[in-house]
């Protein structure tokens, strides 16, 4: 090959980087060195985006009160590499992520009544006195918006949570803080999306009327490398284990296309739910909460000259009763946890609710069964027998008061090492073992309720984490949502609903 000017050189170095293993190179560099020499540098996958303001490559970059967004009142700006953000008191705007062109106009979230049942009808919650508060994460951020309702103050919180590499998240909590129950329901309202062809599992066309869809994921654009927005709906609905079976919604109501003047709309109906008094929904696309449910599966045992082992009282201890007698340990089962194996676990925490009040905290210790399916609890041999997880952490609550909830701090790596266990599947159980740290040398003792105290009382286990890639549809194996050029504003949404 002959000699190339560095501008030819540049492009046919860009034109041979591209697409490697189906990624598309989101930044390709090349510096001229000298002395016939050149340094090519290449950002594969969707990691690098153009600041919005100096637009040099970065991972992250976010704004409070920016001057530059293209409406007033503008509270935040965030982007990474795959969508670029505006958020106002009452809605967002998307972008593409390098902040050039808008891909939703108008994002927001509604909660509805059910006001009448035949024919069905729903009314908007009122919402007010919006409150913004951003909250700086490792490696991102989360801008959480508080309103007031007609159901009570502080009752409806609306989170953006934008992380380096990952696609944009939300999460929803309403609150029933009146004594009505009644059934609610929230709406997901997309409008001013810049195109109006549609890809779903059943097919692709175009929006040019008022059309119903039920779909795991949407894809919209003309095609899968220019796309303006990508949904994510799998966990709205459940998948078979069975490989030809198809997936089926059940919290997905319905998925309500039309036009609109700058392209199309669509409300995403997530629903429906009973709250009484206090009661709260939860969409929250990456934390689930598992309690103990059953009285076997938490118990406590008391190793002195005779092991003691209980599974049937009211409260669970860890600590010592002296320097030399009796060292108080507690097992906790929780049962069908639907985390894949292969999943990441981005935090993890044992929540304990106090029963009395402690003096002087005691420095106990975390560690998880080290088994695929682990099984109720059954006498004081099959405490001791089971084995342990190398991973543990170490937990001194400041205080203890009783009737508190209490969070231990992250047990991510104990979660994490049984997720990651070759047997382990969506659906098993897992065990958590809480004892006192130091051995027969401090003379106190720390209480929680059991189940036995009250279901509501019992042990709970939060986890956040983040699922694999969905598989591809059966209809269609040739769509691969991170194949090929990678789309420039790309978003994601995986609600998951509970109460």
């Amino acid at each position: 090959m002959g000699w190339l000017s560095g501008d030819k050189f540049h492009r046919k170095l860009m034109a041979k980087g591209k697409g490697a293993k189906g990624w598309a190179n989101r930044h390709c560099h090349v510096e001229y060195l000298g002395n016939r020499k050149f340094r090519l540098t290449t950002q594969i996958g969707p990691r690098a985006v153009k600041h919005y303001k100096t637009r040099e490559y970065v991972e992250f970059a976010y704004v409070e009160n920016p001057d530059f967004a293209s409406e007033k009142n503008c509270r935040v700006f965030a982007q990474n590499a795959h969508c670029a953000v505006e958020i106002y008191d009452y809605y967002a705007k998307l972008f593409n992520p390098d902040y050039e062109t808008v891909s939703v106009h108008d994002e927001r979230f509604v909660v509805q009544y059910l006001s009448k049942e035949k024919p069905e009808i729903w009314r908007d919650v009122g919402v007010w006195n919006p409150r913004i508060q951003v909250i700086p994460l490792e490696d991102g951020v989360e801008i959480k918006k508080t309103f007031d309702t007609d159901y009570g103050t502080a009752t409806l919180e609306i989170s953006y949570i934008i992380r380096t590499g990952a696609f944009l998240k939300h999460k929803i909590i309403f609150t029933n803080k009146t004594a009505d129950v009644k059934t609610f329901r929230v709406v997901m309202k997309l409008a001013g999306i810049t195109n109006n062809k549609v890809k779903h599992r059943d097919g692709e066309e175009w929006i040019t009327a008022k059309k119903h869809i039920i779909s795991p994921f949407l894809l919209i654009g003309e095609d899968n490398q220019h796309l303006k927005l990508t949904e994510y709906l799998w966990s709205l609905g459940i998948t078979p284990e069975e490989p030809e079976a198809k997936w089926s919604p059940t919290t997905l109501k319905d998925i309500i296309f039309d036009v609109h003047t700058q392209g199309c709309k669509a409300d995403i109906i997530i629903g429906n739910y009973t709250l009484g008094e206090n009661e709260s929904l939860d969409i929250d696309p990456m934390t689930s909460t598992w309690q103990v449910d059953v009285g076997s599966d938490d118990c406590y045992l008391r190793l002195g000259e005779t092991p003691y082992f209980r599974n049937n009282d009211i409260i669970l201890y860890c600590g010592d009763y002296s320097s030399t007698l009796y060292d108080y340990r507690s097992g906790i089962r929780f049962t069908n946890i639907s985390i894949p194996q292969g999943a990441t676990i981005n935090s993890a925490h044992l929540k304990l609710k106090a029963w009395g009040y402690n003096l002087q905290p005691v420095d106990s210790i975390i560690k998880g069964e080290a088994s695929d399916n682990a099984a109720t609890f059954t006498d004081a041999a099959d405490f001791q027998g089971r084995p342990r997880t190398t991973a543990s952490v170490n937990w001194t609550p400041t205080e203890w008061i009783q009737g508190n909830w209490y969070d231990s701090p992250d047990i991510s790596s104990v979660i994490q090492e049984i997720i990651n266990r070759d047997g382990w599947s969506s659906g098993n159980a897992l065990v958590l073992f809480w004892t006192e740290a130091e051995g027969f040398d401090v003379v106190d003792r720390t209480y929680t309720y059991s189940y036995e105290r009250g279901a509501a009382d019992a042990p709970k286990l939060e986890v956040t984490y983040t699922v694999p890639a969905p598989p591809t549809p059966p209809k269609h194996p040739t769509t691969h949502l991170d194949k090929g050029p990678h789309p420039r504003s790309r978003m994601t949404f995986y609600p998951r609903l509970g109460l």
